[in-house]
């Protein structure tokens, strides 16, 4: 793969990263599973993505990344109030549902770049 196929999925993928902290952060104060992704080390999902895809050329991997990152906010917030377990400080596990959401993806996203690269291999071996 050439470096030029490599680059440019990982600066559209830092991008979409980019826009998705800064929504977060306009966003955050109103919304704890932003406010937790934003106060937790976010740099590093930015990282993990753009080296995937710039390094190894998993574009398919960081996408899912992404995906898995912004569509978990959703069921954070819907599903991650628990007012039983305020007073324990337990009352929002938004957070834990994210991380779940961004695992789910990421598996996903593994096991697309091994599809493609089975289908890559039969292709070039017939």
């Amino acid at each position: 793969m050439k470096f030029k196929e490599r680059i440019i999925p990982a600066v559209i993928i830092g991008v979409l990263f980019g826009a998705f902290i800064l929504i977060g952060r306009s966003v955050g104060k109103t919304s704890w599973t932003f406010l937790w992704i934003y106060r937790v080390k976010h740099i590093y999902n930015i990282i993990v993505a753009a080296l995937a895809a710039c390094l190894f050329g998993k574009w398919r991997f960081a996408g899912l990344l992404w995906i898995g990152a912004v569509f978990g906010v959703l069921p954070g917030e819907l599903f991650g109030p628990d007012p039983e377990g305020a007073e324990f400080g337990f009352g929002h596990f938004g957070w834990a549902i994210w991380c779940g959401t961004v695992i789910l993806f990421m598996l996903g996203g593994i096991g697309l770049e091994i599809i493609h690269t089975w289908k890559k291999r039969r292709n070039t071996d017939g």
